[in-house]
């Protein structure tokens, strides 16, 4: 996990002026970590799709749409007059333009480690503390392995066989969640084998056309 703080505002002066910080947003998936610790973005990047990607939580309607993550308006963001911008590697290239408006917070899960679940606790507990959440933050861990802990429980009695996770991109194309994504981790945590044992794609998923799917199965894990 990269955190690059630069000059941060310091704590003190925004608890003098009574306000909480004025986050924006380039990922999806910090977004709603910061809901869920009760701070709400000022922006976020493609926030016009986030009920067609995200669904839960929803997004409030006064969070402004910030383009899409390879196309950041930039007028918009800096209109907003944000006091810190959380992004992650995948948007690099933009952050020297970025730091000219607020200090950036970096933040990756996906590396050769391949333990996602860990870097976003990681990062969790690293907004928590940056956003003076700490509280927040644990209880947000602690409900997420409680609920992991329950889950194993009632599959292991289900007796549940493999899982295979995917979204349709289109009418001929899915994206099939493998090894050392996110979901992947989790399955692995709960005690679900993954159905897909194909080699995953940069960022843990791949893309497969239905040609694939009407002459393959996926296999379970040893068969």
């Amino acid at each position: 996990m990269s955190l690059v703080a630069g000059c941060l505002l310091p704590r003190a002066l925004l608890a003098a002026s009574g306000r909480e910080l004025r986050v924006a947003s380039l990922d999806y998936g910090l977004a709603n970590t910061l809901l869920s610790l009760g701070h709400t973005p000022v922006g976020v990047a493609a926030a016009e799709s986030w009920s067609e990607w995200v669904v839960e939580p929803p997004l409030p309607q006064q969070v402004v749409d910030l383009g899409t993550d390879r196309e950041i308006n930039m007028e918009r963001l800096a209109a907003l007059e944000p006091d810190l911008i959380l992004t992650t590697p995948y948007v690099q290239g933009l952050r020297g333009r970025l730091e000219e408006l607020a200090p950036v917070l970096s933040f990756s899960i996906y590396d050769r480690d391949k333990q996602p679940y860990r870097k976003a606790r990681e990062a969790t507990l690293a907004l928590g503390q940056r956003l003076e959440r700490e509280e927040q933050a644990q209880q947000l861990i602690e409900q997420t392995e409680s609920a992991f802990e329950d889950l194993t429980g009632d599959f292991k009695e289900a007796r549940t066989g493999s899982l295979l996770l995917l979204r349709f991109m289109d009418a001929r194309h899915v994206r099939v969640y493998g090894q050392g994504s996110l979901f992947d981790d989790v399955l692995q945590r709960i005690g679900i084998p993954n159905a897909w044992q194909g080699a995953p794609m940069p960022g843990a998923s791949r893309r497969s056309g239905s040609s694939n799917w009407r002459t393959r199965r996926a296999r379970r894990p040893g068969s």
